[in-house]
C-alpha cells in the first residue's frame, strides 16, 4: 500500500477544503498523510519529517497562498532531496487556478506536468487520476513538461507580481531573482515597482556608490530583512545607469560547483559570460598552470572588464553560504579581498565594484582578517522597522490599522519584522481580517503566520543545539556560545548586540517557540 502526503496550506481556501477531500477519497485503499491527522501530543516536526521520508507520493497543492507558505517551500526541497537519494517521492502537483510561483519552488515542480483545479467539481476527475497514479494503473506525471511562466509588467519588493490596481501581494518569504534578467534599463515591460518597499536610509547611499569606481559595499542583516530586495534594486538602477551587472546567489550553486575552489570559480566565470554575453568562453582560456583564483581573476581583467574604462558591477547575495564549506571558505574570501586591495595598484580591478550581501557574522568562521573582504568595505546593516515605517507601510495599504494601540500590539506582536509585518498586513486587507482576529490567531498552527513559525519548528528538529541555545534565550538566560547566538540571529530568531543579551526577535517568537520547545 503506498503511501502519500499532501502539502498544504491549511491557511487558505480551496485549498484545506481540497485537502480534506483528497486525503479522504484516496484512504481508502492508501494511506495517506495530512497535517491534520497529527495526534494532540504528538512532535509535529517528527511526525512530519517521518511521513515525509515514508512517503511514495507528495501531493502538492499549488495555490497562490501555498506558493509562497515557507512551509510548502520546505516540505517540496526535503521530497526533492529524498527524491535524488532515495528514488522516491514523486512529486504530483495540483495548481489551483492560475499561480505565480517563486523561483525557488518553479525550480523543482515547473518541469513536473500538473493536474489543474479550476472551478468546483474539478476534484473529482482530479481524485480518478490521483487514484490510477497511486494504484499504479497510471504512470507517475510527466517530469519533463515545462509549464509556462506568467508575464510580469511590474515586480514588488520581494520579486512577486505586484498585483492590479496597487492592491497588497501575498510577500514571499524570500526574494525571487529569476525576474531580474527581465528587468529593462530604460523603463520597458519590466520594472521593480512597489508601493509596499519602505526604503531604508542605506537605499540611497548605496544607490550614490553605484557609480563611484572601486566601491565595496557589505549589506548584512538576519533573514527576512530585505538584502535581497536591496540588491534587486541596485540591480535595476545599474541596468538604468547603463552599468554592467551581474547577480550570483550563492543558494543557487549545486554539489557540483561548491566541490572545490576550481569548480565554483569556473562557474561563477561561467555565469559572467553568459550574462554579460560575452566573446570568449572561460574554458578557452582556462589553463591548469594557473591556478582557478589566477584564471578568474585573469577572465575578469581580459574579458570582463576588458579595454574599457567602465564599471563593472558583481552583486553576490547569500555569500555566508560558503562559511559551511572548509575547502572553499578561505580562499574564495581571499581572493575577494586580494581584488579589492590590488585596485589601489592601477590594475583593471579597480573597475570592479563589489556588494555583498549575507547574514552570519564573518568573524567566526574567517580567522585571517588580513584576507577577509568584510572588514574593508562600507557596511549597512539592515534590521527590522521600527513604529515610523510601520506607519507608512500601514498607509499604503490603506490604514487598516486605525488606532495607535492596535499599532504599538503589531509591534509588540511581530517587532517590526519586515515580512512578519507584510504578511499580517496582507491578511487585514486581502481577507478583511480584524487587528483583533490576527492577535487572537497568531500563534494557531493554522492561523496567519502558522507555515511560517513550522517552517522553523523543522528547522530546529534539524538542529537540535540551536533548539537548545534558543530555549535558554527563551528562559530568559545567555546563548550557551557566540557561534550559536550568531547562527540564531542569522536565522532571523533572536536581536541583540552579543549572547549575553540575545532575546527573542519578537513577542511572536517568544510566545510560539516558548511553548512548542
Amino acid at each position: 500500500m503506498p503511501n502519500a502526503f499532501i502539502s498544504y496550506t491549511g491557511h487558505a481556501e480551496p485549498d484545506a477544503k481540497l485537502a480534506h477531500f483528497f486525503a479522504e477519497r484516496l484512504d481508502k485503499a492508501h494511506k495517506v498523510f495530512i497535517q491534520t491527522r497529527i495526534a494532540a501530543g504528538q512532535s509535529w516536526p517528527d511526525v512530519v519529517d517521518a511521513q515525509l521520508q515514508q512517503a511514495d507520493f507528495v501531493i502538492l497543492l499549488l495555490s497562490t497562498q501555498s506558493a509562497s507558505s515557507d512551509m510548502v517551500i520546505e516540505e517540496v526541497r526535503r521530497a526533492v532531496r529524498l527524491k535524488e537519494t532515495h528514488g522516491r517521492p514523486a512529486i504530483l502537483p495540483v495548481r489551483l487556478g492560475d499561480v505565480e510561483m517563486p523561483y525557488d519552488l518553479a525550480a523543482k515542480v515547473n518541469r513536473i506536468q500538473h493536474l489543474k483545479w479550476a472551478q468546483s467539481g474539478d476534484e473529482e476527475d482530479i481524485a480518478a487520476r490521483l487514484e490510477a497514479i497511486l494504484s499504479g494503473a497510471e504512470a507517475a506525471l510527466d517530469d519533463e513538461a515545462d509549464w509556462p511562466s506568467p508575464k510580469a509588467a511590474a515586480l514588488s519588493t520581494d520579486g512577486a507580481q505586484v498585483a492590479a490596481q496597487g492592491m497588497a501581494a501575498q510577500p514571499l518569504p524570500a526574494f525571487d531573482p529569476s525576474w531580474l534578467k527581465s528587468l529593462d534599463a530604460q523603463g520597458g515591460a519590466v520594472r521593480l515597482d512597489s508601493p509596499f518597499y519602505v526604503a531604508r536610509t542605506s537605499d540611497e547611499v548605496c544607490m550614490q556608490r553605484l557609480e563611484q569606481k572601486g566601491s565595496t559595499l557589505l549589506i548584512s542583516g538576519a533573514r527576512q530583512t530585505g538584502k535581497s530586495s536591496l540588491l534587486a534594486r541596485l540591480y535595476q538602477a545599474a541596468a538604468d545607469k547603463k552599468i554592467h551587472t551581474v547577480y550570483l546567489d550563492f543558494q543557487s550553486f549545486g554539489k557540483k560547483e561548491l566541490e572545490s575552489m576550481d569548480s565554483l570559480l569556473l562557474a561563477i566565470a561561467n555565469q559572467l559570460y553568459d550574462d554579460l554575453s560575452l566573446n570568449a568562453e572561460p574554458t578557452a582560456d582556462w589553463k591548469d598552470r594557473r591556478s582557478a583564483a589566477q584564471n578568474l581573476t585573469r577572465y575578469i581583467e581580459r574579458q570582463v572588464i576588458g579595454q574599457g574604462a567602465e564599471i563593472m558591477l558583481l552583486l553576490m547575495d547569500e555569500v555566508d553560504r560558503l562559511f559551511d564549506y572548509a575547502n572553499l571558505r578561505d580562499d574564495f574570501f581571499a581572493l575577494v579581498r586580494f581584488w579589492i586591495t590590488q585596485r589601489a595598484f592601477g590594475r583593471k580591478l579597480e573597475w570592479l565594484n563589489l556588494v555583498l550581501a549575507y547574514s552570519t557574522e564573518a568573524s567566526m568562521f574567517i580567522k585571517n582578517q588580513h584576507q577577509s573582504p568584510f572588514n574593508v568595505g562600507e557596511k549597512f546593516d539592515l534590521g527590522d522597522f521600527d513604529l515610523a515605517q510601520l506607519q507608512l507601510l500601514n498607509a499604503r495599504h490603506g490604514s487598516p490599522i486605525q488606532s495607535q494601540e492596535e499599532l504599538d500590539g503589531f509591534m509588540q506582536l511581530l517587532g517590526g519584522h519586515p515580512f512578519l509585518v507584510r504578511k499580517a498586513l496582507y491578511e487585514l486587507v486581502a481577507w478583511q481580517r480584524t487587528p483583533a482576529q490576527i492577535f487572537s490567531t497568531s500563534t494557531d498552527d493554522d492561523g496567519p503566520f502558522g507555515d511560517h513559525l513550522r517552517f522553523y519548528m523543522l528547522a530546529f528538529r534539524e538542529s537540535p543545539d540551536l533548539c537548545g541555545a534558543m530555549r535558554a534565550v527563551l528562559d530568559g538566560a545567555p546563548c550557551p556560545d557566540d557561534l550559536s547566538f550568531y547562527r540564531l540571529r542569522s536565522a532571523g530568531l533572536v536581536r541583540g548586540p552579543d549572547r549575553l543579551h540575545a532575546t527573542a526577535r519578537c513577542g511572536l517568537y517568544s510566545k510560539y517557540f516558548g511553548a512548542h520547545l
